[in-house]
């Protein structure tokens, strides 16, 4: 496996780790499905923006 592949592939898992993690604590405050899935998607895309800052900065 490359360097990469390895990176996306560990970058995808802790995506689902936290967005499942997210799930679970917005539905046991008692939210609807739909606004759980909205937060936990919205997290994950902020995850990705953040990694994805981060590389741009480590390429300069």
């Amino acid at each position: 496996m490359s360097r990469t592949t390895r990176a996306a592939g560990a970058l995808v898992t802790t995506a689902l780790v936290l967005g499942l993690a997210a799930a679970g604590a917005h539905r046991w405050d008692g939210e609807s499905w739909a606004e759980v899935s909205v937060m936990c998607c919205f997290s994950v895309l902020l995850l990705l923006a953040a990694v994805g800052i981060q590389r741009m900065r480590r390429k300069r």
